[in-house]
Parts: C-alpha cells; sequence; structure tokens
C-alpha cells in the first residue's frame, strides 16, 4: 500500500526521444478533420452554395461513415496526445518560462499569422467582389484582432471567424499557461494530474466550455503519461497487451451500444488512452525505428489543420469567378485530389515554412547560435 501511495505521488519525469507513433497518430487525426470538413464546400454562398445533401453523391466520402460525421472529435484526440506529449517533453526538465513562451510561440504563431492574413484578403475579396464572405461569416475588425492574439475562443467572440478551425489552439494556449503553472508548484504527479481533471469535470457539469473539455483532455493525456513511465521495463508486454484489449473492448462496447449511457467525454478517454498507451509501450519495445519512417505523416498536423479551411475558400472563390464549376466537389476523383492536395501543401508548408520559421525565431528569441531540436506541437 506504502508503495502505491509513493507511485502515485511520485514527480513526473519526461525521457529522451521523440515518440514518433504519438506523432503518426496525431496526423492520421488531422487527415479525419480534412474528411470531416469536407463539407465547408457547400458553404459558398450565393450561386455557388450548394446543398449538404448532395455530398450523399461522393461515394467515397460517404463510405468513411464515423470519421465523415464524427471526425471532430479528433479535436479532443489532439487535446489528450498535447498533454501526454508535454509531460514528456518538459516534465521534470530545467526549462524556463522564457524557453517554454518561445517554444509554443515559435511552433505556432508563424503559420497562424500567415494563414490568417491569407483568409483574410480572400474574405475581404469575396465579400467585396461577391458580396458574401465563405465559410465563415464573422470576419470584422474586431474578430481579426481577437484571431492576432490567439483569443477568437477566449470569450470575447460571436463564433467562429477568419480561419475557424485554430478555435481549438486558441483555448489550448490558455491551458498551455496553466500546465506551466503546475509543472512549476513541483507537484507534478500522477495524483495530482487526476485530481486536476476531477476539478475540470466538476466545472464541466457547470459550464459546457471548450476551455473546460480542453483542459479534461490535455490533463487526461498528462496522467496516462504518468501511469506510462511507472511501468517497469519488464512488465512493457503485460501492459501492452492489456491495453489493446481494453481499447478493442472498449471499442466493441461502444459500437455494440452497451456503453451509450456514459458521457461522450468519458468514453472517448477511455478510448484515446489505451490507445495512446499501447503506442508508446510498443514504441519503447523496438518499434521505434518503424515509426520514425513514417515521421512524415506527424509533421502534416498542424499545417494540414490551418491550410484546409484557406484551401477550401480559394477554390470556393475561383468557383465563384467563374474559373472551374463548384459541382465538381461531388465527385470522387476532386475528393482524393482535395486530400492529397492538401497534405502535399501540408508538407511543403512543414518544410519551407513552419520548421525555418520556427529554427529562426528559437535562435533569435532564445540567442543561441546552437542547433535545437524541434519540440513536438499539436
Amino acid at each position: 500500500m506504502n508503495n502505491f501511495a509513493s507511485a502515485l505521488t511520485r514527480p513526473i519525469v519526461g525521457a529522451p526521444g521523440q515518440l514518433y507513433s504519438i506523432d503518426i497518430l496525431r496526423g492520421l487525426a488531422a487527415v479525419a478533420i480534412l474528411v470531416f470538413h469536407y463539407t465547408h464546400f457547400t458553404m459558398g454562398n450565393g450561386s455557388i452554395g450548394l446543398p449538404e445533401s448532395s455530398l450523399a453523391e461522393v461515394s467515397f466520402y460517404q463510405s468513411l461513415g464515423y470519421i465523415r460525421t464524427h471526425g471532430a472529435l479528433a479535436v479532443m484526440l489532439f487535446w489528450m496526445i498535447s498533454g501526454f506529449v508535454f509531460m514528456h517533453v518538459y516534465a521534470g526538465k530545467p526549462v524556463t518560462g522564457w524557453t517554454f513562451f518561445v517554444n509554443r510561440f515559435a511552433r505556432l504563431y508563424p503559420l497562424h499569422l500567415l494563414t490568417l492574413l491569407v483568409v483574410a484578403v480572400i474574405q475581404w475579396t469575396s465579400m467585396g467582389t461577391f458580396g458574401h464572405y465563405l465559410i465563415y461569416q464573422i470576419n470584422d475588425g474586431w474578430h481579426f484582432f481577437l484571431n492576432l492574439f490567439f483569443a477568437s475562443e477566449w470569450g470575447f467572440s460571436k463564433g467562429n471567424s477568419f480561419n475557424g478551425p485554430i478555435w481549438s489552439v486558441s483555448v489550448e494556449i490558455l491551458i498551455y499557461i496553466l500546465f506551466w503553472i503546475y509543472l512549476r508548484t513541483g507537484w507534478a504527479s500522477l495524483l495530482s494530474s487526476l485530481l486536476v481533471i476531477v476539478g475540470f469535470l466538476v466545472a464541466f457539469i457547470f459550464a459546457k466550455k471548450a476551455l473546460v473539455l480542453c483542459g479534461i483532455y490535455f490533463f487526461a493525456g498528462s496522467s496516462l503519461y504518468a501511469a506510462y513511465v511507472m511501468i517497469p521495463v519488464e512488465r512493457y508486454r503485460t501492459a501492452l497487451v492489456a491495453s489493446l484489449i481494453v481499447f478493442a473492448g472498449w471499442g466493441l462496447g461502444w459500437i455494440s451500444g452497451a456503453l451509450s449511457p456514459m458521457p461522450i467525454t468519458i468514453l472517448l478517454i477511455g478510448l484515446f488512452a489505451p490507445l495512446l498507451l499501447a503506442l508508446a509501450l510498443s514504441e519503447r519495445m523496438g518499434l521505434h525505428g518503424r515509426y520514425k519512417r513514417f515521421r512524415a505523416i506527424g509533421n502534416l498536423t498542424y499545417s494540414t489543420y490551418l491550410w484546409h479551411s484557406p484551401l477550401q475558400m480559394l477554390f470556393l472563390l475561383g468557383a465563384a469567378a467563374g474559373f472551374w464549376p463548384v459541382a465538381v466537389v461531388l465527385t470522387n476523383a476532386f475528393f482524393i485530389a482535395y486530400l492529397t492536395f492538401v497534405c502535399a501543401v501540408g508538407y511543403l508548408s512543414f518544410k519551407y515554412i513552419e520548421r525555418p520559421a520556427q529554427d529562426a525565431l528559437r535562435r533569435q528569441m532564445l540567442t543561441t547560435t546552437k542547433p535545437l531540436k524541434a519540440i513536438s506541437a499539436p
């Protein structure tokens, strides 16, 4: 009993190395968002507006079933992965508050600013030329100001605006601040992380806000990491098998409806947690090199997430101008081309925009000439 209590309160200490399997999962989750947001092509308005029901003609899209209808749940997976990865990267490490801020700013802000400006030009061009906005309808000066400071989902807006998907990063920014305070208290342990989740769950009863939901999943990820590092090496195989059994059983229970009385928040944590744990364990058991071969998938996450809406807006703007028929989106060929093109843009963006900007900002703001390792981010 004393050993169990000691394990619960033992300080969490991260480990070296990148968890490529977790990054790959995050990249696949980003693709689920692309599928879910395919409906954006029906939100052109004016002469290019299409009824959402017309997407029934795209058989490949329709065949994706649950991903097509519930792909937005991948955002919760993003948050949970962030909590897991942040504990891995920062827990027990001598990282200053300034370094933490610079890492986050350099990783997230350059592409956010670029896509925000691109969307602003597209939206104002569309309104000035065709008399309507595309996809997201709130594009005034106040909401541009909120977006400029990552504050679009801090309770000051009237809804999604400009590059709408940034809302999930906006709330996560506030959780980053809480996470850093949590680490600085020196109380980072499995028990304290679980208590933070309980606090967020209680808060969610009274205020069903995105910020509170983000906190639940982020600290669920951090708690999972604390449990993961407690597993001794000789028990990895047993823990991996157990994780896979729980994941499969939970998934079957969900599909069959046996778990349907549970709140969706608990359902998702029960599904995501064993999957993340199984991936992390399999990587530590020798699959690290195999996962590393596919690390490009993980690199696409943030760029595809921020570029897909602007690219859809550009397509709709071109359709409004008469360059191509909007109805082409109702073909399987276009659906495949859309996914492929966004992923290609995401890869090029990461290689030629995100990574160079991140390295340059970190070198400048941290005043060092040494090569800086990239920090995983949502």
